[in-house]
Order: structure tokens, then C-alpha cells, then sequence
């Protein structure tokens, strides 16, 4: 049994890690700055503040960064004399830049060779001509944002049918305890208090945990019904039992405008709007609230779609089940 513990430990090991953006309007301001740059380096000495200034201003008076907070500070590298600023003392949500501090954090403390890690533990034997496994499988998350992320060329399900595969290969037919999560790699403050909670719904501000899986989104897809008037045909990918649908959507001869929604913290979905007859569809993505749980329920349906009888729960590791670790296998 301890061989074939040791062979059903699965790690799964990627590649970059992906980095999620939530800047608005961001490409106005990319253009500033490379001009800044532009005008540092080709400007006469004399000349370049005054001109500086000037191409900074006509940048900021630009329509397209209306509604926009943007701040500016440029000095000279070699005196540090001031040649531009606005709102240069003004704290703002750094966003899609501050994927560049956390990158190169990262190069430096974990190296170059680092791999992520999800693994998966029993904690039981697997007893009897039946191949009952008497105990529970853990999904031990490692950090690795990409396990079942579209982004990366992957088949969202495709590591856990892989798993779930091996598992029936080695003889078990049922588990007669729970899938459980350890996250415990990570904190559990999914999101940051300070983003914007109308937006937590968006793919954007997806949650950040130990467990991740397909982005920690789940895919809501939208077609059009029999006629006008009648309800569209929703469904979420992976349909999971920690995941709601409401379904508000209509189907229409003109009127094509479909609306997503999850509140904070819900476990609710609400697709709102009317999708026009005839359409070919539409897809999206929206956030779910508890990362971990939402893999290791998708990996017990991987389990059920191969056969093997789930008599537990899906459900977060205890404490007391944590500080077990010594006996998982």
C-alpha cells in the first residue's frame, strides 16, 4: 500500500505564474510615459523641460483619460532636478504595475526553477476486493495559479480526469471518506479589502488562494431559446454543487444585452439581460467566492465521471485533520 500511496501523490507542475491585471484606460498612460521617456532622451538639454511639460499636459488634457487619476513624476538621473510633476505626492492603487515588483520578487526569492505544487494525499488504506480507500483524499494546493487555466493551453478538467484515472487504475472504486483542502500555503484573504466591490464578480479581481483551478472562475455560457419570450439556456462550466445559477435571461427577436453578476461573498451567479434569437451565444467568466473548495469539488465530479463512489463531502481540512499531515500518504 505504501508503493501505491506514493504513486497516487500527484504534482503538478506549470510554468510562468500568470498575473492578473485590473487597470482601467491603462494604454493613454502607457503612451505618456513612453513619450516622457522619448522626449528625455532625444530632447536638447536646454529645451527638454519646457518641452516635456508641454507634451505631458497635452497627454493629461486627453479625452480618453477622463474619469482617470493619474500622477506624474520625472527627474533627471544625474542632478534629480525636477523637470515634470503632477499629483506626484498622490497614493494610488498601483494595479497592472505592480505585477512587475511582484515578478521580479519572485525571480529573486524563489529562483528561476521554482514549480509550483498541487498534490494529492490519502489518508486511509484501501482495503478489500472492492477498493475501498478508508479515508479521505486531500487536495494540498501549492500556489500554482495556473492548474486548469484556459491561459496556459490547458483543458480545464484535464489534471483531475488524469488523477482520477490513476486512482481506478490502482483498484479504487469508492472513497469512504471526504475530498478535502489544505490551503493552508496561503492565508485566506482571497481579495484585497480595498478592491472595488462591485467588481469582484469580474475575472479581473479573481480570488487569490493556495488552490487555484481554472482561474478561479467559472465559465458561464448563454444560448438563445426555441423562440421569443422564453427563457435562454444558461449553464456554468464545471457545473459544481458550491456554485447557484439564477437565470434571468430572455430570449428576443431584437433586443441582444446580457448582463453577468455574483454579490460578494455569494455562491450565487446571475445571468440577467436578453440574448437575441438566433444568435450563436455568448460565454464569459465570472469569480467564485472560495477558490479551494470550488477545485476540489471539481475534482470529485472528475472522480463520479470515472466511476469511483464519493461517500463523504467536499469540504475545507480541519485543524485537528491538518495537523495529521504526518500520516497522509
Amino acid at each position: 500500500m505504501a508503493e501505491a500511496s506514493r504513486q497516487r501523490t500527484a504534482v503538478w507542475q506549470s510554468g510562468p505564474p500568470l498575473v492578473r491585471g485590473a487597470g482601467r484606460r491603462w494604454w493613454p498612460v502607457a503612451w505618456l510615459a513612453w513619450a516622457a521617456l522619448q522626449l528625455l532622451i532625444l530632447s536638447p538639454s536646454a529645451a527638454a523641460p519646457d518641452r516635456l511639460a508641454e507634451e505631458i499636459q497635452a497627454a493629461l488634457a486627453d479625452e480618453r483619460l477622463g474619469g482617470a487619476r493619474v500622477g506624474v513624476y520625472v527627474c533627471a538621473l544625474g542632478t534629480g532636478r525636477i523637470l515634470f510633476s503632477h499629483h506626484a505626492m498622490t497614493q494610488f492603487i498601483p494595479a497592472s504595475n505592480q505585477k512587475l515588483l511582484t515578478a521580479a520578487a519572485a525571480l529573486r526569492e524563489l529562483g528561476a526553477d521554482y514549480q509550483f505544487e498541487t498534490t494529492l494525499w490519502a489518508n486511509g488504506p484501501v482495503r478489500g476486493a472492492e477498493g475501498t480507500l478508508a479515508g479521505d483524499l486531500i487536495l494540498q494546493g501549492g500556489g500554482d495559479p495556473t492548474l486548469g487555466s484556459p491561459s496556459f493551453g490547458e483543458e480545464s478538467m484535464s489534471q483531475f480526469e488524469r488523477w482520477a484515472a490513476e486512482l481506478k487504475a490502482e483498484g479504487i472504486r469508492r472513497v469512504a471518506g471526504n475530498v478535502m483542502v489544505d490551503e493552508t500555503f496561503f492565508d485566506r484573504r482571497y481579495v484585497h479589502p480595498d478592491w472595488p466591490r462591485g467588481q469582484l464578480w469580474r475575472h479581473y479581481c479573481a480570488p487569490v488562494g493556495a488552490l487555484c483551478f481554472q482561474d478561479n472562475c467559472v465559465t458561464v455560457s448563454v444560448r438563445p431559446g426555441a423562440a421569443a419570450g422564453e427563457k435562454a439556456l444558461v449553464r456554468l462550466t464545471p457545473s459544481v454543487p458550491c456554485m447557484e445559477l439564477v437565470n434571468r435571461c430572455e430570449t428576443s427577436s431584437r433586443r441582444h444585452a446580457i448582463w453577468f453578476d455574483r454579490k460578494p461573498a455569494s455562491r450565487t451567479v446571475v445571468v440577467g439581460g436578453h440574448i437575441r434569437r438566433g444568435s450563436a451565444g455568448y460565454s464569459g467568466r465570472v469569480t467564485v467566492p472560495e477558490p479551494g473548495l470550488f477545485a476540489a469539488e471539481a475534482f470529485a465530479q472528475a472522480l463520479r465521471e470515472v466511476g469511483i463512489k464519493l461517500d463523504g463531502k467536499v469540504r475545507m481540512a480541519t485543524g485537528d485533520e491538518l495537523r495529521g499531515r504526518a500520516g497522509w500518504r
